[in-house]
């Protein structure tokens, strides 16, 4: 489907005059992005005042953004353990922003116009603070929560009322009111 949109897209702008054949030995090409990832690379649930960050291989010298346009820095090969063509960037989430489970969309664009598309193997989602967080029991989120708590990146309390809700709770449904995880009434 997406090569179906990228080859629709090349004949509108051909046909506009605004973009030129270009022509590729296809024995030679290499691909124009090799990777494109969230980092670190899981499926994230981020809220305002997180930082979303992204990296992205391919092309060097080229233009590369992510998220509707938010620009990509090249690292220098001493940044990247002599690499060229390293890309990375961070979003700062803001109040308002949203994204519903989707994957990432970053755009490579080198310096001859020859346009890149790829898409994060994982997900992000932007979460709105004034709406509760809702979970089912024995879905994935359990077993993310728990490795997320087992990190040291909740508080020990949050941990284990996680633990303790997943192993003794009967109900359906548990809300995150933003201090502690409760079976719903």
């Amino acid at each position: 489907m997406l090569n179906c949109l990228l080859t629709l897209l090349r004949v509108l702008l051909l046909g506009a005059g605004l973009l030129l054949p270009v022509v590729a030995d296809a024995q030679t090409a290499s691909p124009l992005i090799t990777t494109a990832e969230t980092v670190p690379a899981v499926n994230q649930w981020l809220s305002p005042g997180d930082r979303l960050q992204v990296r992205l291989t391919g092309q060097p010298g080229a233009r590369v953004t992510f998220l509707n346009g938010h620009p990509l820095t090249e690292l220098t090969p001493a940044q990247a353990q002599g690499r060229q063509g390293v890309y990375q960037g961070t979003y700062v989430v803001q109040p308002g922003d949203t994204l519903n489970n989707r994957p990432i969309e970053f755009q490579l664009m080198t310096p001859d116009s020859v346009l890149a598309l790829s898409f994060s193997q994982n997900t992000v989602r932007f979460l709105d603070p004034n709406e509760p967080q809702l979970a089912v029991p024995g879905r994935p989120w359990r077993t993310s929560i728990m490795a997320w708590a087992k990190t040291g990146w909740a508080e020990p309390n949050l941990a284990t009322s996680i633990r303790w809700w997943c192993c003794t709770s009967r109900a359906g449904w548990a809300i995150n009111t933003g201090c502690s995880w409760r079976p719903a009434s």
